[in-house]
């Protein structure tokens, strides 16, 4: 990865960028994105959310017969599973906007009704593979199974991911 005249890897810069503007459309101002911060509202939310995306990214690894600890991009550790990190990378915009669109529309930003406004963004969004469309709970399954197949066969071509 491109390393800047300071340090930071281009990613760690973008997503400063990122999270500078994504924050103060939501309602929340602050430095960025802090995961371990309990105090932001957003925070918690994106957490929750990326959390259940992980889970059913977690699911599609195993069922497509990969193993979660060896990832491609993020590194092995103690209880980690690289690849789930790997993985989520393609699916974290549509969380983000998710919590876009429900922040939007509802006045309480709270746990219990963005759980249940995810849970039908997971299961009513579409994706588009080609000709056809799939739901995105479905697409971590597909993009897994393309993944394994790009072991087994050596080759990169048919490799899927979701885009919004």
């Amino acid at each position: 990865m491109a390393q800047s005249q300071n340090g930071l890897s281009n990613e760690s810069l973008c997503a400063r960028e990122y999270w500078k503007h994504y924050f103060p459309v939501l309602g929340e101002y602050g430095t960025g994105r802090d995961p371990k911060n309990e105090n932001s509202k957003i925070n918690v939310l994106l957490n929750y959310g990326y959390g259940m995306m992980s889970a059913i990214i977690h699911r599609a690894i195993i069922i497509s017969g990969l193993n979660c600890l060896l990832g491609v991009n993020h590194k092995t550790y103690y209880r980690n599973t690289p690849l789930v990190h790997d993985v989520i990378e393609p699916f974290r915009a549509f969380v983000d906007i998710a919590l876009y669109n429900f922040a939007m529309s509802s006045g309480d930003v709270s746990i219990a009704p963005w759980s249940v406004f995810f849970g039908k963004f997971l299961r009513d969004k579409r994706v588009k593979k080609g000709a056809v469309s799939m739901k995105l709970c479905d697409a971590p399954d597909y993009l897994c199974e393309t993944l394994a197949n790009v072991y087994r066969r050596k080759d990169s071509d048919e490799l899927w991911t979701p885009r919004l």
